[in-house]
């Protein structure tokens, strides 16, 4: 997952390579000897207190779907080992006198043993905090994304039915090969970026129409507590991270500015967001970027 370049700048696999995130079978052991069965959940209307739970019968089933980020692993490789001789380009996350008994040119370090020592108020690297996140390693910002509404996207889950995830696979394929559109080149910079509107109009909608599928577990029915048009911005933003300048973010993801969502829903929901992906953006762009240099040496072979 981890690597440098031959300037010796961080390198994160997964954001070399454009793919949105797939829509996987929520698993569970059903008892049977069947460790992987799919997951289905019932709608169910309440019906007052009278009985039980107070729910009524069954109205339908449908099977449930969760978000498999790029860069999820099973974590039983060497995807979460980050080279050792880029942490001594960083601002000092990780106390490097800890780690005097190892060869930074040569060592590899588990991103772990990174995040055990991370003081938690240095940055880490976009590459490390989204790697730690999707993995379930930490509850960790991402790209200045408050790691509550990091995990309020992880952990949703979606009730779909045949049509919306057909359609869900089509935005996805449209996004992921209008990425690199080869009728897009060639144009000066404004048309061509113009022409890539499309490309993140096939984003938002994606995520858009996800949205509309929460499965709320507690009430069995949509969920309808936190709005989807909340919901579709976090998800997209964190899409995004490493994918486009970092500056881009928070425009392609339409938090900033939150157009077509309600002024009370983003003071009451989208405030803290605002707030801290400003103040991410505003100090990763007064100094160089550690997470693309700055260079260090490289020995030979």
């Amino acid at each position: 997952m981890f690597s440098t370049d031959p300037q010796g700048r961080l390198v994160y696999g997964p954001f070399t390579h454009y793919q949105l995130p797939r829509l996987v079978y929520v698993i569970h052991d059903d008892g049977k000897g069947n460790a992987e069965c799919p997951t289905h959940v019932e709608f169910a209307r309440k019906q007052g207190d009278t009985d039980g739970d107070g729910f009524g019968p069954p109205q339908f089933h449908r099977p449930l779907y969760r978000l498999r980020w790029p860069g999820e692993t099973s974590g039983t490789n060497y995807s979460n080992q980050v080279p050792g001789n880029i942490i001594d380009t960083w601002p000092d996350p990780v106390p490097k006198g800890r780690y005097a008994y190892v060869d930074y040119k040569g060592a590899w370090l588990p991103l772990e043993t990174v995040l055990h020592h991370w003081n938690g108020i240095d940055p880490l690297p976009e590459g490390v905090q989204y790697h730690a996140a999707v993995n379930g390693m930490a509850d960790i910002p991402v790209a200045g994304l408050p790691a509550i509404r990091v995990a309020q996207v992880l952990d949703t889950r979606f009730a779909l039915d045949q049509q919306a995830l057909a359609t869900l696979r089509y935005l996805k394929w449209q996004a992921e090969t209008l990425r690199d559109c080869p009728f897009f080149q060639g144009f000066d910079t404004n048309i061509r970026e113009t022409l890539y509107g499309l490309q993140h109009e096939a984003v938002r909608l994606f995520f858009y129409l996800l949205a509309d599928y929460r499965y709320d577990a507690e009430n069995r029915w949509w969920d309808r507590g936190m709005s989807r048009f909340v919901w579709q911005r976090l998800a997209t933003y964190l899409h995004w991270v490493g994918r486009t300048g970092c500056g881009c973010y928070a425009e392609l993801s339409h938090i900033e500015p939150a157009e077509g969502i309600r002024p009370d829903v983003v003071a009451d929901e989208m405030q803290d967001v605002l707030t801290q992906i400003k103040q991410h953006r505003h100090g990763y762009l007064a100094e160089e970027p550690f997470v693309e240099g700055p260079s260090i040496e490289v020995e030979d072979g």
